[in-house]
């Protein structure tokens, strides 16, 4: 995965996420790295849809292992 470090603070950055990890988590109901990570999802996001389109998957650029759902909503208002 091909993540952007955010312009704001370096020690976190994101991705977008796609279709894939969609897919794994109607599937599943996680969402898993390619390093088989499990991708953390709070349970306001998911009430509120997500993962969806839009959503972005943060992750601490010193520890790879941690990564974290951040849903459209939050991101837009990260990046503003």
């Amino acid at each position: 995965m091909t993540f952007k470090t955010s312009l704001d603070n370096h020690s976190v950055e994101y991705r977008e996420i796609t279709e894939h990890d969609i897919l794994q988590f109607k599937k599943i109901g996680e969402i898993y790295s390619d390093e088989m990570d499990k991708i953390k999802i709070s349970s306001c996001d998911i009430e509120n849809g997500s993962p969806k389109a839009g959503d972005t998957i943060a992750t601490d650029a010193r520890d790879n292992s941690n990564q974290w759902l951040v849903s459209g909503k939050n991101y837009n208002s990260i990046k503003a």
